[in-house]
């Protein structure tokens, strides 16, 4: 088993690569400072990329199944290549978002979807943990090339660094992507094997799955409870300022989110494989909801370390979302059709990035508060639960035990 082991690795170095996008803000700053953009117009492009992101998944499971893995991590490397060597020259909004927003979400999208759907096949045993593993990577690329990423702007400029992403990233994608193929008959544990139990014997297609009561129930779940992480996390450094801290102190303590949700994501794909689905979205679903309830009453009395506790399990509940995507395609709809399926419930990104940071934003400038961003977590939340007990009736679940 000594090469799965090799390949989850390579899986994880090329996501964390890949979450190079989640480090927009790093690069917007200079941008908007040199030519007079303001936020939102920067903004777009973000939107652009993540939509673009969604899209890129999508061509790459029809990648995927006709051709192999391996030619939608080359389209990849050839597109962030191009997205980032042609943002290091432009001039206009529209250059920016064709080049950052359109190439570079496309390519994040084909590599994505590639490596999630080859590396799971190497662990059928270990499914919830290895795409906790390899979201965990994902999100910690935002952070890590965050940090070298700003180093970088402040030596050479965001124009020589994003060429320097253009040229290096694609490289080393291009030489995980010689190891990464799944795996043949015989090579992992069987699909009925003890540690298997629970997986669908039936391969379901993309029409079929569209057609299916539980897609759509678990669709809303994930689309609920991912807009209620997107909303804090997107709002945690103004949220911490209004308890009257300085900005660079909130700064630190509202990074405590994104770290959470990397370890939450190998914490719940772990608890996954050991409880199963069931349990775990339940737990999610009431993490959402306590979390909230302790953010209100943090704000309500202004005691910022039992704020950082709310912020420490919203992390780690939404850091639970993402594998339970990659698991619950797997477990309910089968591998034959992984690849076209996964690209289909990625889509929850477009829906959760507006119902949440936009709503949240709503409900601060109408009430001049945070409460009601607190109180709308503890909503999503709780349905959320509800959700996961109307998907345990479906038939899926019930007939395969899942």
């Amino acid at each position: 088993m000594q090469k799965r082991n090799f390949i989850a690795l390579s899986g994880m170095l090329t996501l964390l690569l890949l979450g190079v996008v989640y480090a927009w803000s790093v690069f917007a700053g200079p941008m908007e400072k040199e030519f007079g953009w303001q936020r939102s117009q920067t903004s777009m492009a973000f939107s652009i990329c993540m939509s673009m992101f969604c899209v890129g998944g999508l061509i790459s499971g029809f990648l995927q199944k006709k051709f192999s893995s391996r030619v939608a991590l080359w389209g990849c490397a050839l597109a962030m290549g191009a997205g980032f060597s042609l943002a290091s020259r432009v001039t206009s909004l529209t250059e920016l978002y064709m080049t950052y927003g359109l190439l570079v979400g496309l390519g994040v999208g084909l590599a994505y979807n590639a490596v999630l759907s080859t590396v799971l096949r190497w662990f059928p045993d270990r499914t919830g943990f290895i795409s906790g593993l390899l979201m965990m990577a994902f999100g910690f690329g935002g952070m890590v090339l965050g940090a070298s990423g700003s180093l970088l702007v402040k030596d050479i400029g965001w124009r020589l660094t994003f060429f320097a992403i253009g040229v290096a990233f694609p490289v080393v994608i291009l030489l995980c992507s010689t190891v990464m193929a799944p795996p043949r008959a015989g090579q992992v544990y069987s699909e009925n094997s003890a540690a298997c139990r629970g997986q669908r014997r039936e391969n379901i297609t993309a029409s079929l799955m569209l057609q299916r009561p539980s897609f759509w129930i678990f669709f809303a779940w994930s689309s609920l409870l991912s807009a209620a992480g997107l909303m804090l996390i997107a709002h945690s450094v103004p949220f911490m300022a209004g308890m009257a801290i300085g900005a660079d102190e909130a700064a630190l303590l509202a990074g405590i989110v994104s770290v959470c949700n990397g370890f939450g994501r190998v914490i719940v794909g772990g608890l996954y494989d050991k409880i199963g689905r069931a349990r775990v979205m339940l737990l999610v679903g009431a993490g959402f909801c306590i979390a909230g309830g302790i953010l209100l009453y943090a704000l309500r009395i202004g005691d910022i370390r039992l704020a950082v506790t709310g912020f420490v399990l919203i992390g780690l509940s939404f850091g639970g979302v993402l594998p339970m995507n990659a698991v619950f395609i797997r477990s309910f709809y089968g591998e034959a059709n992984y690849p076209v399926n996964f690209s289909m419930v990625n889509m929850v990104l477009i829906v959760a990035s507006f119902l949440g940071p936009y709503v949240a934003g709503v409900l601060h400038g109408t009430s001049g508060s945070y409460a009601p961003m607190t109180i709308f977590i503890i909503l999503l939340g709780g349905l959320g639960t509800g959700l996961t007990i109307v998907l345990n009736k479906c038939r899926e679940a019930r007939e395969y035990g899942i």
